[in-house]
């Protein structure tokens, strides 16, 4: 036969392998568009829980920038320092920042930024320096809500500089303290930095697997669905075919039947 290929003790037609390299073309468009459709929807889903994240954040910092403009206004009001006035503006700012404009990029660097001035404020006051440097400490591991490591970076080169400035300037913190201080916030923001990377891709992984789950149960579900229709347009077939050949054999005369059984 034309065009017939002997393979083993079978017989494949070319018909047969245009056929075979389409049903694999088919089936490798399909897993391109699901792997499409899984990259869109594990992107929306990572989109989504971030966000998700970001007003949570926001709503506790709110608290946070609030309690803290508190004590700064306390602090001013027992020390006079001007800086500690500037500071509990700048955090009752943010608090507000946080409430209004929940989520959005620049309340982030707003909270950064005032969360930094606080830190170098109680600094700079000289008056406890293992409070101050705590403080520092503080502020970095509650940036780290947001994991977003260059929040978190930036803040400690910003209080690192600061802190070595202060001393260098003046007397309210010793150079070598300073120093010291310096190298243990960077380390500290290293591990933090990890962190946030840590669980950004923990969030990224978890949106894949939900959105690999949601479109393999819609999946599912259409292709219940599709058996489902198949299945009730055969039974009113069935039923069609029953009520032709219950007319048919309503409309055929008695004694047809009779004649055929005297025939036997």
């Amino acid at each position: 036969m034309k065009g017939d290929v002997w393979q083993g003790w079978g017989v494949t037609t070319a018909t047969d392998t245009r056929e075979g390299e389409v049903s694999s073309q088919s089936r490798k468009a399909g897993r391109v568009e699901l792997q499409q459709e899984t990259k869109e929807a594990s992107h929306w889903l990572f989109v989504h829980h971030r966000s998700e994240m970001y007003l949570q954040t926001d709503r506790v910092m709110t608290y946070a920038m609030i309690a803290q403009a508190v004590a700064a206004f306390a602090m001013f009001a027992f020390s006079g320092h001007i800086a500690l006035l500037i500071a509990g503006c700048l955090l009752a700012g943010a608090g507000a920042a946080a409430k209004l404009k929940a989520g959005y990029t620049s309340t982030r660097w707003i909270v950064a930024v005032s969360q930094t001035f606080a830190s170098v404020a109680y600094l700079s006051t000289g008056s406890d320096e293992s409070a101050a440097q705590l403080h520092a400490c503080f502020s970095l591991a509650l940036l780290a809500m947001y994991r977003e490591w260059p929040v978190v970076a930036a803040t400690a080169a910003a209080l690192s500089v600061s802190g070595i400035a202060i001393a260098a300037t003046t007397n309210a913190v010793s150079l070598h303290r300073a120093v010291e201080a310096a190298g243990w916030l960077s380390a500290g923001a290293g591990v933090l930095s990890y962190s946030c990377l840590a669980g950004m891709r923990q969030l990224r992984d978890t949106s894949e697997a939900q959105a690999v789950n949601a479109l393999e149960s819609e999946r599912t579900e259409s292709a219940v669905l599709a058996r489902t229709r198949e299945l009730v347009e055969a039974q009113h077939v069935m039923y069609r075919a029953r009520e032709l050949l219950t007319n048919v054999m309503s409309h055929i005369p008695y004694y047809v039947v009779w004649k055929d059984r005297e025939l036997v």
